[in-house]
């Protein structure tokens, strides 16, 4: 099932798959999978957070101008369901946020691109793609590894 919307709801963004279900009485049901989170990295503060969580979180960098990384991280958005055990995936505007960019580059020792993505499993960057390399399967991929 494609998702079809993204959602965002008191700054918590998440990709949502919605069915709905005819119950043979004149009314409809209708279920909603939430399967990852999605939240906007907007601070300092954050980056510890995902350094010191346990699993695997994705960080998403891109710039909010540029027709390249908006059409990247669409794509993105529609395989995410591909990724098993992400449990979050933070998204980091460029232009609001260059420090914060700035930040990822030291602290997990990658060379800042855009877009980018950077795969982290217990505070550790495992993976980084740019560009046109960004998808959500080799990301599974280089957490099957």
């Amino acid at each position: 099932m494609q998702p079809f919307a993204t959602n965002c709801i008191n700054g918590e963004c998440g990709l949502w798959h919605e069915k709905i279900n005819w119950n043979g009485i004149g009314t409809t049901t209708m279920s909603t999978n939430h399967f990852m989170q999605f939240i906007p990295l907007e601070k300092q503060e954050q980056l510890e957070e995902i350094k010191s969580a346990k699993g695997y979180n994705v960080i998403f960098k891109h710039n909010t101008t540029c027709s390249i990384s908006k059409g990247v991280r669409n794509q993105f958005e529609e395989e995410a369901d591909s990724l098993p055990g992400v449990q979050s995936v933070y998204f980091l505007d460029l232009l609001k946020n260059q420090d914060i960019s700035n930040a990822i580059a030291e602290q997990f020792n990658v060379k800042h691109q855009s877009p980018q993505l950077l795969l982290i499993k217990d505070g550790e960057c495992t993976y980084n793609e740019a560009l046109y390399d960004i998808s959500a399967d080799a990301t599974a991929n280089a957490m099957a590894s």
